[in-house]
């Protein structure tokens, strides 16, 4: 017998046993899974390194990348998302001509522009209740809400109010910081030109496609440092989900500290923390679309609000709530998830063997497993909203961007 052959075979008995034994944990028949997914280990209270993947966390740009959108019982049309480096000429990104690409959502578009505070009152309904308030110059959240278990679980989470606003001034950008940038470009351009104009009208061209790449690569890395990417086929500014999950994962570690905790207690499994992660997300913060634009602060944040915010302020998004979430779950060392976005819509999905009746994607050989945290619809690890399956199968390129 072949490794492949008795590879499989565990598989096959594994499987066989945990429809045998269903209170089996992943970490218990999944570490044979071929595509490597491991044990999502407990978060803890000490500082850890954490080793990235780097070769898992870049994107393939370059190539086709064979994507199946099906679940364990339905076979979905196959999806070939394309990836292309994109070289943006300096000249294209005078900052008149970027948009934002909320700015091509009508919705946003006609929402009116506001600087949000944190909000300071309680929301209850059934099974979830959400309280935001301010004590002694501290930001507080409390959050109950019920998980897949039906357990009914709490989050307490609090930032120095001086350190909420210092924080919340990194992300996204002033238009008057686009106007520096362009007015270097300018600057520059002109002296390339002059120090080479002797040398020949083609030395000098030469020497400004040089200039113009250098520019391209101060606005791509301004906007990386706020949580912010240039999409240079449509010249549209947009939110870096995958970016601000990792500048988040940290500063918002207490909250996985909390789950972890009734995890102990609770004896959960990996799918029952992952799922209550998602339970909190989808229910307990409110759906409501950020504004493109603070109009106090006049800081664009391009209608996503970073991690700790939305904990902060009890609201957001499809994307501001997957970015929530990844942030969470990346407290857990050995995860691996990536953000699926199709056209006015944002989701993620955990690698791990699909169960009967998951809706999962393949991502470089591996299963990986919708999760919907949108909300507010309560829907468990594997299922997503008849919404979103549209999407999603109606599209022959959707981008996947890997988180960790």
């Amino acid at each position: 017998m072949t490794k492949i052959e008795i590879q499989w075979t565990l598989i096959a008995f594994l499987s066989f046993a945990a429809a045998l034994f269903p209170g089996l944990d992943w970490e218990k028949h999944l570490i044979v899974n071929t595509g490597g997914q491991r044990d999502i280990q407990y978060a803890s209270s000490d500082s850890e390194d954490y080793d990235e993947d780097d070769e898992d966390d870049e994107d393939d740009e370059n190539d086709d990348i064979n994507t199946d959108f099906t679940s364990s019982n339905t076979n979905r049309p196959q999806l070939k998302p394309t990836f292309k480096k994109y070289i943006t000429p300096a000249s294209d990104l005078n900052r008149n001509n970027i948009k934002t690409d909320r700015q091509n959502n009508n919705i946003r578009q006609n929402e009116h522009i506001r600087h949000i505070e944190p909000r300071t009152d309680t929301r209850v309904e059934s099974g979830t209740a959400q309280r935001i308030y301010k004590t002694d110059g501290t930001l507080n959240a409390f959050y109950k809400f019920t998980n897949f278990r039906k357990d009914v679980l709490t989050i307490d989470y609090s930032m120095n109010e001086k350190q909420f606003y210092t924080l919340s001034a990194k992300y996204g950008y002033r238009s008057s910081e686009l106007d520096k940038l362009q007015d270097w470009y300018k600057q520059e351009r002109k002296r390339v030109w002059d120090e080479n104009i002797s040398k020949g009208e083609s030395a000098a061209k030469r020497a400004l496609e040089i200039s113009d790449g250098d520019y391209d690569a101060k606005v791509r890395a301004f906007l990386y440092s706020r949580g912010l990417s240039l999409m240079a086929s449509t010249k549209t500014i947009e939110p870096d989900v995958p970016n601000i999950i990792k500048k988040n994962r940290d500063l918002v570690k207490s909250v996985a500290i909390d789950i972890n905790a009734a995890a102990r207690e609770k004896k959960y499994s990996s799918e029952d923390i992952v799922g209550s992660v998602l339970s909190l997300v989808q229910t307990a913060i409110v759906y409501k679309i950020p504004p493109l634009q603070e109009q106090k602060s006049g800081i664009h944040i391009v209608g996503i609000f970073p991690p700790f915010r939305t904990l902060l302020t009890g609201w957001g998004d499809c994307d501001t709530k997957t970015a929530l979430a990844g942030a969470i779950l990346g407290n857990w060392s050995n995860i691996k998830m990536v953000g699926v976005s199709v056209p006015g819509h944002y989701l993620m999905a955990i690698r791990r063997m699909p169960a009967k009746g998951d809706i999962f994607i393949t991502y470089k050989g591996s299963e990986y497993v919708l999760l919907e945290p949108a909300g507010p619809a309560w829907l468990p690890p594997g299922s997503v909203a008849e919404s979103t399956k549209r999407l999603i199968a109606r599209q022959t390129n959707y981008k996947i961007e890997p988180f960790f």
